[in-house]
C-alpha cells in the first residue's frame, strides 16, 4: 500500500536518529573541549577577562551572539555553566575564544583521514552538520546512508568522552514524531548560526577592499595635486624657438673664443714657452654633487655629508642624478612620474674652469 506524505517511514526515523547523535552526541564532545580550555571552576574568571569579554561583546554587536546566549554567558543572577550551553553556541565559542589552531587544511575543508586532532574534529562535527542539512527538504535515509553516516560520526564522539553505551542505545529508542521536529529544529538553527557568520564574514571583506581601493585612490589624486602644484611653482620660461645643433654650435664656438682669450696668455710659471694652444689641453670632466650622494656613495651604502663630492666622468649618462636608495616612497614616485614624463637630452653642453 502506498505511503502518504503523514506516514513517518523508516527513512524518516534513521534521519532523526542520526539529528540526535549528532546534536547531543556532538554537544557533549564539544563541551568536553571547550572545559579542557575554559575549566569549569575557572569560567567566570576567563569570562571577566577583558579580552575575552571585549571579543563576545563585539559578536553580540554585530549580532553573531543573540542576545539568549549573552544571557548565558553573563547571567543576571548567578555564574555561567558550560552545562547550559547548547551545541550553537559552544561551536561559535571553540571558534572565538579558545585560541583552536587552524586545522591543516583550514576551518572548510575535510581533515585527513589520520589527522585526529581537536581542530580537526570540530571541522568533523561542523561537515557532518552540513551533509545532514543537505537531507532536510525531504529528512529520510537509507538505511546503507544512515549506518556509513553514525558509524563516522561515532568514531569522533568516542573520541571525546561521549559514552559507547548511550550511542548504542540510540539506536533502538522510540522516537516521536515531536523528537524529530525539535532535533531538526536544533540542526537548522545551527547551521542558520553559521550562515549568517559567514555573510557577515563576506561583508567584512567586502568593506575592507572597498576602504583599501579608496585609500589607494586617495593617494593617487594626493600625488596628482602635488605633482601640479610643483609645476605651478617652477619658474616659467619665456615662449622661445626650439634649440637647432646650428645654435649649439655656435654656442660652443663662442663658448671656445672667450676661453682662448682668458688663457692663451697664461703660462705656468718656470715653464719653458712651448706653443701651446687651449685646444691641447684636456680635463677629465667631474661632477659636483653637493649634499647628493654619488654613484660610488650609492652602491657602496655611505651616507651624505656636509661637503662637497666629486665624480669623475667617465660616461655621458653618469652625469645625470641617479635615484637615490635613501628616498622616501613618495618621493620615489614623484620621481618616476617626473621621468616618464621628460625625455633625455639630445646633447649637453659642458663648460667649467
Amino acid at each position: 500500500m502506498a505511503t502518504g506524505w503523514s506516514t513517518i517511514t523508516k527513512e524518516n526515523t534513521n534521519f532523526a536518529r542520526l539529528c540526535k547523535l549528532l546534536i547531543d552526541g556532538g554537544t557533549h564532545a564539544l563541551r568536553v573541549i571547550f572545559d579542557a580550555k575554559h575549566p569549569p571552576h575557572d569560567l567566570k574568571k576567563h569570562l571577566m577577562d577583558s579580552r575575552i569579554h571585549n571579543i563576545l561583546k563585539n559578536l553580540k554587536a554585530k549580532k553573531l551572539l543573540r542576545p539568549e546566549q549573552w544571557n548565558r554567558l553573563y547571567p543576571s543572577v548567578g555564574s555561567a555553566t558550560s552545562t547550559g550551553f547548547d551545541i550553537t553556541l559552544l561551536s561559535l565559542l571553540l571558534r572565538n575564544i579558545c585560541n583552536l589552531p587552524t586545522p591543516v587544511k583550514g576551518w572548510n575543508e575535510e581533515p585527513a583521514t589520520g589527522s585526529v586532532n581537536v581542530e580537526d574534529d570540530v571541522v568533523r562535527l561542523r561537515l557532518y552538520r552540513n551533509n545532514l542539512y543537505g537531507h532536510i527538504s525531504e529528512p529520510a535515509l537509507s538505511n546503507a546512508d544512515f549506518n556509513k553516516y553514525w558509524n563516522d560520526i561515532e568514531t569522533v564522539l568516542l573520541r571525546h568522552g561521549v559514552n559507547k553505551t548511550a550511542i548504542d542505545s540510540l539506536k533502538t529508542q522510540s522516537f516521536e514524531p515531536e523528537d524529530e521536529d525539535y532535533y531538526i529544529k536544533c540542526l537548522k538553527e545551527w547551521i542558520t548560526d553559521e550562515a549568517d557568520r559567514v555573510i557577515h564574514e563576506v561583508k567584512e571583506s567586502e568593506k575592507r577592499v572597498l576602504d583599501e581601493f579608496g585609500s589607494v585612490k586617495d593617494k593617487l589624486e594626493k600625488v596628482d595635486n602635488i605633482e601640479q602644484k610643483l609645476d605651478q611653482l617652477s619658474p616659467t620660461r619665456p615662449a622661445s624657438r626650439p634649440t637647432t645643433s646650428q645654435d649649439a654650435e655656435r654656442y660652443c664656438e663662442k663658448l671656445k673664443e672667450a676661453i682662448i682669450t682668458q688663457t692663451d696668455d697664461l703660462q705656468p710659471k718656470g715653464m719653458i714657452h712651448a706653443p701651446m694652444k687651449t685646444d691641447h689641453i684636456f680635463t677629465n670632466v667631474v661632477v659636483h654633487h653637493g649634499k647628493e650622494r654619488c654613484p660610488e656613495q650609492i652602491q657602496s651604502g655611505q651616507h651624505p655629508v656636509h661637503r662637497k663630492t666629486l665624480t669623475e666622468i667617465k660616461h655621458c649618462s653618469e652625469i645625470f642624478v641617479q635615484e637615490d636608495e635613501n628616498l622616501t616612497f613618495f618621493q620615489n614616485i614623484l620621481a618616476k612620474i617626473r621621468k616618464l614624463r621628460k625625455k633625455n637630452p639630445k646633447r649637453i653642453i659642458v663648460s667649467g674652469c
